[in-house]
């Protein structure tokens, strides 16, 4: 009796929270009959003992002796995650110490109003159809035995632990490290892997392979194979990689120095991108956003953007022409000068028009082509006017994203964009772009105002300025090719030796197009990808062959690795079978067995977490220094389970939000799209039922890419009805 009043007053706080921030309306939901609860406590205190259940929702009924709190909420529920059955418990409960006894503690699964299985101390109880119960024989699923088998480097290391009931003292372990860099592996590359690294070509390589097969591992040794055979060529201030994700890059930025590499740019795309539009336009303060709508996304990405922006640098050529014949109307070099102008070399056409200019003021051997003084002045006068500048550039950007009769040519299903997809995308570009062209001509004037009001009023209004990296990279794409090669942070011209792009897959045409623009004549291009890994839908291409058709680009050479290493076989078949009908032709093979890939089914994710909770608290005392991740789809999902694990008093936990991933020992929870190009020993995939992932190609990719960062053992964890895209055996 005496919890009723600190748990109706817990129910009735929550109740009111949850109200005020809209989260409900008319009262909590009803206790579901059929589920109505997952676990049962006994507690024993002051020599009275009283049950109680762990639910989904709280439901108190006194006259019948029923008490379910929520697992979420209710303080008490602590209790059931943090001790097992006969432990002593001391806490601070709603304000009131509480001490006793955990007399019994048991996992209970009720299907459809009936109990069906009952997890104890004591065995697994499974209730057969006559009503009577069976314990279950044999070993629990456990998550073991993969400590160490990610390579690490040797040095002792002091591992501390929490004291508490449920946790071992600190130990003292010697010849593994708990942190997952990789100082030196070129021991461990196969022939294939070393035949690749070696090749001293000039030219665009491109590596293929599923995941775990070494395609990180051979471009980050191929830079530093390139810097030990040539280093003059191959200097650290003359190469980049770029790769997906900060985690990535802050994990690749750790390596190369151990491979004898000091001082070569790491960054991610949208990093990169963002740099150099600075560097470019340095007037252009205007802030970086991601682009929200997917319409913008999937226009700003076209594939047939790459021509629109070389029409666009035409039809400046084109306007350049006009107006010198226009100046030049009656002049009799008129035709001599333009005829030179068509006969310019191709390239960017700042370039192009410095040329002319320099043509036209030099003195000519022939003095039957010498210009008069007078034709001179005006070619001059033409060319200074019209020269590409970074105002001029803002204009035909706005214009490139704007321009409906030009951008009709977009729709079409290479990348999905319909004809209402354009026309949304348009409004939303007429409002963005004339933002950011106001609050340039305002910074012009010398306001301090950065958040003019919209270019076309409406629903967005008041909707400040931004550019998202796709802008980046039109901008960009248009610098080059008007105004020609990006800068270096020296100031100089930007022009590499090598480039190593990873994750390719996820790159646009026009993104891929900067970059390769960026490698000076006789260099070296190294990109990695696996089209199975794929996290962006909206780039047009779904082969290397279309990409490349694309880009136009000759001198490549394609590399496929056929091993897997990460992965052990079993895991490899699970993700090959996700993928189903997105599933490559090529089939990388495993270099080692291990144990099952395990499918568990809960019918609520409260009793999912006492699950993992058991689970983790047990690996984490056998194997101190194993890596384990908790991928979730959706970030919020992966904070439900942080705070409900945090509360079981699980340690070395942490949440990844924003890839700041530790790269140590312990348990890391975090979504499936910050995970890209890290691996794990162990991986458990959470929620993965119908309404996180359904039977849909970005689904079926990326519970791909959450499998395959599992280097030892993989577990799926299904709230709910699983997924339809799961394997069926």
């Amino acid at each position: 009796a005496e919890d009723v009043a600190p748990l109706a007053e817990q129910m009735m706080r929550v109740a009111a929270i949850r109200a005020a921030r809209g989260g409900a309306s008319g009262g909590e939901a009803p206790v579901d009959a059929q589920s109505p609860y997952f676990g049962h406590l006994r507690l024993q205190e002051e020599g009275r003992e009283r049950d109680i259940f762990i639910g989904k929702r709280s439901y108190i009924n006194t006259s019948a002796g029923v008490v379910i709190v929520d697992w979420r909420n209710a303080p008490i529920s602590s209790l059931y995650y943090r001790y097992d059955e006969g432990d002593d418990y001391d806490e601070q409960i709603s304000g009131r110490r509480r001490e006793g006894v955990v007399t019994a503690r048991r996992t209970l699964s009720v299907v459809e109003g009936a109990l069906r299985r009952v997890s104890a101390p004591q065995g697994v109880f499974v209730r057969q159809p006559d009503g009577s119960f069976h314990q279950l024989d044999g070993e629990l699923s456990r998550l073991k035995g993969g400590q160490g088998l990610a390579m690490r480097p040797k040095g002792p290391v002091f591992v501390s632990r929490k004291r508490r009931r449920r946790s071992s003292p600190g130990t003292f372990r010697s010849g593994l490290r708990p942190d997952k860099h990789l100082p030196e592996i070129s021991a461990l590359l196969d022939p294939h892997q070393f035949e690749v690294i070696t090749r001293d070509r000039e030219g665009i390589l491109l590596v293929t392979g599923g995941a775990g097969s070494g395609k990180t591992t051979i471009g980050l040794h191929r830079i530093a194979f390139l810097a030990y055979q040539r280093p003059r060529r191959y200097s650290s201030d003359r190469m980049l990689v770029v790769v997906p994700g900060r985690a990535l890059a802050s994990y690749v930025g750790r390596v190369l120095p151990d491979l004898g590499l000091d001082g070569v740019g790491v960054y991610t795309l949208s990093g990169w991108l963002l740099r150099q539009r600075r560097r470019a336009f340095t007037h252009l303060e205007i802030p970086s956003e991601r682009e929200g709508l997917e319409a913008v996304r999937r226009l700003k990405k076209h594939p047939r953007m790459l021509d629109l922006v070389d029409q666009v640098a035409r039809e400046e050529l084109e306007r350049v022409q006009g107006e010198l014949a226009q100046a030049l109307a009656g002049d009799p070099a008129a035709e001599v000068v333009l005829d030179a102008s068509r006969r310019l070399r191709e390239g960017p056409l700042l370039g192009r028009l410095e040329g002319l200019r320099r043509w036209a003021e030099e003195s000519l051997p022939d003095s039957t082509l010498r210009l008069a003084p007078r034709t001179r002045a005006t070619v001059a006068a033409v060319l200074r006017r019209l020269r590409p500048g970074r105002e001029r550039i803002l204009e035909l950007w706005a214009e490139l994203l704007t321009h409906r009769e030009r951008l009709a040519s977009l729709v079409g299903p290479d990348n999905g964009l319909t004809g209402e997809d354009l026309e949304s995308a348009i409004v939303h570009c007429c409002r963005q772009t004339g933002s950011v062209l106001d609050s340039v001509e305002a910074g012009h004037n010398g306001s301090k105002t950065r958040r003019p009001p919209p270019y076309v009023h409406g629903e967005d209004e008041g909707e400040g300025a931004y550019l998202s990296p796709e802008d980046d990279a039109l901008l960009l794409r248009l610098h080059q090719r008007l105004m020609g090669e990006l800068a270096s942070p020296s100031g100089k011209r930007l022009a590499l030796n090598h480039l190593m792009v990873d994750e390719v897959q996820d790159l646009s045409v026009v993104e891929l197009s900067v970059l390769l623009s960026c490698v000076a004549s006789g260099g070296s291009v190294t990109l990695a990808g696996d089209l199975a890994q794929r996290m962006v839908f909206d780039t047009g291409y779904d082969d290397w062959r279309q990409l490349l058709s694309l880009l136009a680009v000759d001198g490549l050479e394609v590399s496929p690795l056929k091993i897997g290493y990460r992965s052990t076989a079993e895991i490899q078949r699970f993700a090959r079978a996700v993928l189903g009908p997105e599933s490559a032709r090529e089939e990388v093979r495993a270099a080692r067995s291990g144990v099952p890939v395990e499918v568990f089914s809960f019918g609520d994710p409260g009793e999912a977490v006492v699950f993992l909770a058991d689970a983790l608290r047990d690996l984490m005392g056998q194997e101190p220094l194993a890596s384990v991740a908790l991928i979730a789809r959706y970030p919020a999902q992966a904070a439900m389970y942080y705070k409900a694990l945090r509360g079981a008093d699980i340690s070395a936990l942490r949440l990844v939000a924003q890839q700041d991933f530790s790269f140590a020992s312990g348990i890391e929870v975090t979504d499936v799209r910050q995970v890209k190009g890290l691996e794990f020993d162990y991986v458990i995939l959470l929620d993965v039922n119908l309404e996180s992932y359904g039977d849909t190609p970005e689904s079926r990719h990326l519970l791909h890419i959450g499998a395959t960062r599992a280097a030892h053992q993989l577990w799926i964890i299904c709230p709910g009805t699983c997924s339809p895209v799961l394997p069926t055996r």
